[in-house]
């Protein structure tokens, strides 16, 4: 990126009442934190706020407060992606409520063996479990579970809840997932979906995970998650993928657990009967043996990290990141995980940004190509602009796209980086941004409104106005459009600014 200039002026505010993006970051320091398993790490709050009424041509000088602040939130999560393929199935078992509804919402018949037209959704009440026919497969959806049929065989997205599923080896059965694909045949599997939090924990068989820079191969008894880690499985959950195998618990293949050491036994002595002999004076008594300290057992790096989840599900913060600390510094396959867990609940949950840094620091020196390299780059922009270091966070994000330029996460890392950029009265340099934005993207509605305030701000009326009226004909329900309405309606053509 180019050399950045300072600006002899201060930059305009966002609207009225609203200071640039340093506001949105003081506000969202102080906002109630969001559940553990949320992925929106940061500005939740800031995505309910009430832009104030703008006055005439408040949209000149830099980006509205509401772009900005979607910005912030898009950063940290994104919808579920659509799936490309299943076909007809069947609800195979019927406990409890359930409902089918159609593509077009209506309510369809929820008794067993009743037909499951693509795209259909299947919601499971409490205390309901559904057994699902999919092509070779079979899907339990525990209670609460969402799910919905896609427009191919063998393939489902888990909307929301706990499932368990059930896969042949003739086929490659497909279960979207939050923003992920797993793809497996011949496994037993559950998925719990949560908030943005996605958890895969294998029984049999092994799957692949994929999905922006995830992937990820599974075997039996392995466990992923898209924030780090996943507890292992509940007897709930045994008992689910129990019954998507169709057979017994005790028939499926036991889940690996580390085995208890063997203590040899010992064999026992015989002390053959001695006559007491006759001791015609005592001898002083010998002093006491000193109690001998027995060592108490190390805790298994499994039960470390089955408590340091348990810890920050019951938001004991403090304690969860001591136990994240220890299993980092363990020559243990979960190291990894757990020290990005201890940078993300340091800056998330404890608000210290610059120990979640210096966390930070540590995995990209320790896992420079981790699998959660990606996830720890967008907490290290969290962290810079909690701190409200502007410059290091957008030499983060340029860091970021130039690794990661292709990944899903990109756009909104570049419609934030532009957003700063203009916020900041970097017009110029956030334009390359706003342009690629402002066509096939998600942001496309607030990246073309932001592209006429800066052209605007340049002192290019004309061309501001073009671009105006270019958003009203491609944005006619825009979230902007009564802005640019009243823009082009008060300041006629060949008007100049003062």
């Amino acid at each position: 990126m180019s050399e950045r200039k300072a600006q002899p002026a201060a930059p305009e505010r966002l609207s009225r009442g609203a200071g640039p993006a340093s506001g949105l970051l003081a506000r969202a320091e102080t906002a109630a934190l969001p559940p553990p398993g949320a992925r929106d790490r940061v500005f939740r709050a800031v995505l309910a706020a009430q832009t104030p009424a703008r006055p005439r041509w408040a949209w000149v000088g830099a980006l509205s407060l509401a772009a900005a602040s979607v910005a912030l939130a898009l950063l940290f999560f994104r919808p579920a992606a659509p799936l490309k393929a299943p076909p007809v199935g069947s609800l195979a078992a019927v406990q409890g409520s359930i409902r089918i509804l159609g593509a077009d919402g209506a309510v369809l018949s929820s008794l067993a063996g009743a037909a499951l037209p693509a795209r259909a959704r299947v919601e499971v009440a409490p205390g309901g479990e559904a057994l699902l026919q999919l092509g070779l497969a079979r899907a339990a959806l525990s209670e609460g579970a969402s799910a919905r049929a896609g427009d191919g065989s063998g393939t489902l997205t888990l909307e929301r809840g706990t499932a368990a599923f059930f896969t042949l080896s003739s086929s490659t059965t497909t279960i979207a997932a939050g923003s992920y694909f797993i793809d497996a045949h011949a496994a037993v599997f559950v998925i719990r979906q949560q908030a943005h939090r996605t958890e895969v924990l294998v029984r049999e068989g092994s799957v692949r995970v994929r999905g922006g820079a995830a992937e990820a191969e599974l075997g039996p008894g392995a466990s992923w998650s898209n924030e780090g880690s996943a507890e292992g499985l509940g007897d709930p959950e045994q008992a689910l993928a129990a019954r998507a195998a169709g057979r017994p618990l005790a028939l499926l293949a036991p889940a690996p657990v580390a085995a208890a050491p063997q203590v040899p036994a010992q064999a026992a002595v015989v002390e053959p009967v001695r006559k007491r002999p006759i001791v015609l004076a005592r001898a002083p008594k010998a002093a006491p043996p000193a109690p001998v300290e027995v060592a108490s057992p190390v805790e298994s790096d499994q039960a470390l990290h089955a408590r340091a989840l348990a810890l920050e599900r019951s938001a004991e913060y403090a304690g969860a990141a001591a136990a994240y600390e220890e299993l980092s510094r363990r020559q243990s396959p979960r190291a990894e995980a757990a020290l990005y867990e201890l940078a993300r609940v340091r800056q998330r949950f404890l608000g210290q940004p610059q120990a979640a840094l210096s966390a930070l620091a540590d995995y990209d020196q320790r896992y420079p190509d981790g699998g959660l390299a990606l996830e720890a780059a967008l907490t290290s922009v969290e962290a810079r602009l909690s701190l409200g270091q502007r410059e290091p966070a957008l030499r983060q994000m340029d860091s970021f796209l130039a690794r990661f330029g292709e990944s899903e996460r990109s756009p909104d890392v570049r419609w934030l980086r532009a957003s700063l950029l203009a916020d900041g009265g970097d017009c110029a340099l956030a334009l390359p941004d706003l342009r690629a934005l402002s066509t096939g993207s998600t942001h496309a509605d607030d990246a073309s409104f932001a592209l006429a305030s800066c052209v605007r701000k340049s002192g290019s009326l004309e061309d501001a106005r073009a671009q105006l009226t270019d958003y009203r004909r491609r944005f006619p329900q825009g979230r902007h459009r009564a802005e640019v309405d009243a823009a082009l309606g008060s300041e006629p053509a060949g008007a100049k600014r003062p």
